[in-house]
């Protein structure tokens, strides 16, 4: 057996919702669902994304309970999949490598996995990034292409867009 551990860092507006998407999971689905369904929650907030990292061993530590604070200013949902074949442990630089790693793991047939663990937790990016040393949590190159920063709120949004979704200012 192997045990692969993701952990992604989502700051900004979407911390605390993320939290509650994640715990909203149906942990009564079959293992592949749960992951697939994590997958999609995680990739709807992608632009939030600021550290990320997946190690091919468990967590050596359980998760905390979630405890807000004045300067809990990311959420940290963590993975952790026990499956029967090696997965590809890429290195994390970027969003992309982040997401690509997110697919190779969330995306295992049924039989190749015999345990799911799903987590998310508010806690301060510092803290996240002190707590858990690279490679298990890095900074990520932000990803730009096909988009522009808001002059408004800076978020980023699509590049064909003339208006910012968020927002509503004009681009």
């Amino acid at each position: 057996m192997t045990v692969a551990t993701l952990r992604i860092a989502i700051g900004g507006d979407d911390a605390k919702p993320i939290v509650a998407n994640v715990a909203n999971i149906d942990r009564t689905a079959p293992l592949d669902a749960q992951l697939r369904e994590a997958s999609v929650v995680l990739r709807r907030v992608r632009d939030s994304w600021q550290c990320g990292g997946l190690v091919g061993k468990p967590p050596s530590d359980a998760p905390d309970e979630p405890a807000l604070a004045q300067n809990d200013d990311v959420a940290l949902v963590m993975l952790v999949v026990t499956m029967t074949s090696e997965p590809p442990i890429p290195p994390i630089a970027s969003a992309d490598d982040l997401e690509r790693a997110l697919q190779a793991i969330a995306h295992r047939p049924a039989h190749e996995l015999a345990g799911v663990m799903i987590s998310a937790q508010l806690l301060s990016r510092a803290s996240a990034l002190g707590r858990w040393p690279p490679p298990a949590l890095v900074e990520l190159a932000p990803s730009m292409e096909g988009k522009r920063l808001c002059a408004f709120c800076h978020k980023p949004f699509a590049a064909e867009l003339t208006t910012c979704p968020g927002c509503g200012a004009p681009g």
